[in-house]
């Protein structure tokens, strides 16, 4: 039942929403809170949602979205740093290097990606 999700999972949905929406700003604000595992009683109860690559993938695509690559790139770093095998994330940093301008990095990770897919 509703009343027994919790916060970080409550703020996931609610920037999943806001993203779906447009409200790119408010999205990326959501995911970064939920990556700092910004919540009473969830470091306590240990919880470290800040290599969840499926909150990290989301607040990549949402920063690019917003037309901030650099951004995604940086996030997406982070992602593949807890794991190098997701094809998503390489076909974000394919969009995010395309969007920079280097066109052979994204080459590289668009291979990267198909090959993992």
């Amino acid at each position: 039942h509703a009343g027994s999700a919790t916060p970080w999972t409550l703020a996931y949905f609610t920037a999943l929403v806001d993203k779906q929406n447009g409200n790119f700003a408010r999205a990326i604000e959501g995911f970064r809170r939920v990556l700092a595992t910004d919540f009473a009683g969830a470091r306590e109860r240990g919880f470290d949602c800040s290599r969840d690559v499926r909150v990290l993938n989301e607040l990549a695509e949402t920063a690019l979205e917003a037309a901030d690559a650099a951004q995604a790139r940086e996030v997406l770093e982070r992602s593949l740093a807890v794991d190098p095998e997701q094809a998503q994330a390489w076909w974000l940093v394919n969009r995010a290097r395309e969007a920079l301008g280097d066109a052979a990095g994204a080459e590289e990770a668009r291979t990267k990606s198909n090959a993992r897919s």
